[in-house]
């Protein structure tokens, strides 16, 4: 009797783990102000102007749905080629913050299902703090995505530190 108690815990621990809903943040500090940030960052048609993952971004106008509450959708290609099919939830210039869904990509590029991400700007004593933060439903029997997601955060939060700051420096000069 005792084995099968074992087993059934062990089974329910398994199940629990493989749905459980996984969160990640990166965060870097920009040296600018926090409006010239948001303007790269609010930019929905322009990932690819920052984000060294991806080589275009198209933005469709969409039905308004409950998985795409404005209509927006943006098709974001992968330098490698694959496509990610996107929808923005809001995007909010007082609060400085952007939200968007992945409604479609296939598993084997992104093994996760209900992603939404949200990046935000926020004011500190190097000018600015941007945050991207994910949470998704890791596909069962898949490589969970979590550690190529926080690289490509990491990778575009830092291609995005770049270009603004240079961006700055170029304005400081003229």
């Amino acid at each position: 009797m005792m084995k099968n108690v074992g087993m059934t815990f062990l089974f329910c621990l398994s199940f629990s783990s493989a749905f459980a809903v996984e969160t990640l943040t990166e965060k870097v500090e920009i040296d600018a102000p926090p409006a010239k940030v948001w303007e790269m960052v609010s930019n929905f048609s322009g990932l690819h102007l920052w984000h060294p993952s991806f080589k275009s971004t198209e933005v469709k106008k969409g039905e308004k749905s409950p998985l795409s509450p404005l209509g927006i959708e943006r098709v974001v290609t992968l330098e490698s080629g694959p496509q990610l099919k996107e929808a923005l939830i809001s995007s909010d210039d007082k609060t400085m913050q952007l939200k968007y869904r992945l409604l479609e990509a296939d598993e084997k590029v992104l093994p996760a299902k209900n992603y939404i991400s949200t990046l935000t700007v926020k004011a500190n004593e190097a000018g600015s703090l941007v945050t991207w933060q994910g949470e998704f439903d890791p596909i069962a029997n898949t490589e969970n995505p979590k550690s190529a997601l926080m690289n490509a955060y990491e990778r575009g939060l830092e291609e995005l530190r770049l270009k603004v700051e240079q961006a700055e420096m170029k304005d400081a000069k003229e």
